[in-house]
């Protein structure tokens, strides 16, 4: 009787069916030998059991079924010796450990709201990475002496929000104190067709002064708010250069947003502003002022007053297949190190050379040295 056979015999009697001894065991231990007629009635015995045939058949579909983890030893099986195993081999519809279907499944973790509540906040805080955003003015060539005295300048950017604030309630709640800074920000547009519910933008819009193609000369602007960790995110300013006014009404926008009323502790500006005669002298005097507070200020080498037309775009769409496209890249942006391009070897030794005193030491402004970098657009959150 093979050993799939025996198994089913098992499952049917809860018996072990011994195999049959062979010659040199057909002795007892009284010595005696079994009579031919014995050893005939025994094969007969196993012989007559019923057909398993139909169990064997239908055992793979109960084991699809089921898939046991383990298999059952007999009960009365001797001391040492392993129990038969119903399939020997794995399943051949079962995908392998390094099949995509397999790689797909292990992606994906449904147990996750079963974690301890601890295990899971410090999950959702290792999301939490430091960020660089931009901001750049609505209108770039637009400075703030030159608007209406008691308006705020606006600003705009194509970055996005950090994605843990749109997973559920538990993830946002712990977002929202990490970025704690809700800034708002603004777009312009000569579209004056409302936003949808749950666009990208709030319903708050008004018209306004548009220089731009427009039918009637004004413009639509929206409004929506940029989630920003003053503690860890660099807000990265294009098109203001050395607006000073500007530069100060923003730090004080940000102090006004933050619950705590910090403000931001890292800036970063472009280099585009600061290659003129003075800059240093100037810029010394801002880190006893209004920079005297920040963390780290950072100059970039990136010199156009807005960001790349397709990034800028993707970041500020309102159409439904603009907004799908942003869903699935993202943007965001990263300050780089450059101290081997060419371009840092020109304005270091040129413009820029200024920030550093003979022994060699860049200028200290607020509570470090400045860094000297390169602000790069890319897809992500």
């Amino acid at each position: 009787m093979s050993d799939l056979e025996n198994a089913g015999y098992r499952l049917l009697s809860f018996k072990y069916a011994p195999t049959n001894p062979t010659g040199e065991d057909k002795h007892h231990d009284d010595g005696k030998v079994d009579s031919p007629a014995s050893a005939e009635a025994e094969s007969k015995i196993e012989t007559e059991l019923p057909s398993l045939a139909p169990l064997i058949t239908a055992l793979p579909e109960v084991l699809d079924d089921t898939k046991p983890t383990s298999t059952s030893q007999s009960p009365r099986q001797d001391e040492g010796t392993a129990a038969p195993r119903l399939h020997e081999d794995k399943d051949d519809d079962e995908p392998s450990a390094s099949s995509p279907a397999s790689a797909s499944a292990s992606a994906k973790f449904h147990l996750f709201g079963n974690l301890p509540t601890e295990l899971r906040i410090k999950i959702w805080r290792l999301t939490f990475l430091p960020r660089v955003v931009e901001l750049h003015p609505t209108r770039p060539n637009y400075s703030a002496v030159h608007d209406d005295p008691g308006r705020q300048p606006l600003w705009q950017t194509g970055c996005s929000n950090p994605a843990a604030l749109s997973v559920c309630a538990e993830s946002r709640e712990l977002a929202l104190a990490h970025f704690r800074v809700a800034f708002p920000v603004a777009a312009i547009t000569a579209d004056q067709t409302a936003p949808a519910p749950f666009s990208r933008y709030a319903g708050d819009t008004m018209t306004y002064n548009f220089s731009g193609i427009s039918v009637n000369g004004r413009a639509l602007l929206l409004r929506r708010v940029l989630h920003i960790s003053p503690a860890h995110d660099t807000v990265a300013l294009l098109g203001q250069d050395s607006d000073f006014m500007k530069l100060s009404q923003l730090m004080s926008a940000f102090r006004d947003a933050d619950p705590l009323g910090v403000g931001i502790g890292r800036l970063a500006l472009s280099v585009r502003g600061w290659g003129y005669g003075g800059s240093v002298t100037m810029m010394k005097s801002l880190g006893m002022t209004i920079l005297k507070d920040l963390e780290q200020l950072t100059l970039f080498l990136y010199g156009e007053r807005t960001p790349p037309a397709e990034w800028r775009i993707k970041g500020t769409a309102r159409d439904e297949e603009s907004l799908e496209q942003f869903r699935k890249t993202g943007n965001r942006c990263e300050l780089v190190p450059c101290e081997g391009d060419s371009a840092y070897r020109i304005w270091s030794s040129g413009r820029g050379r200024q920030f550093w005193d003979n022994d060699g030491r860049i200028l200290n402004v607020g509570r470090n040295e400045m860094q000297i970098k390169d602000l790069e657009f890319k897809d992500g959150w």
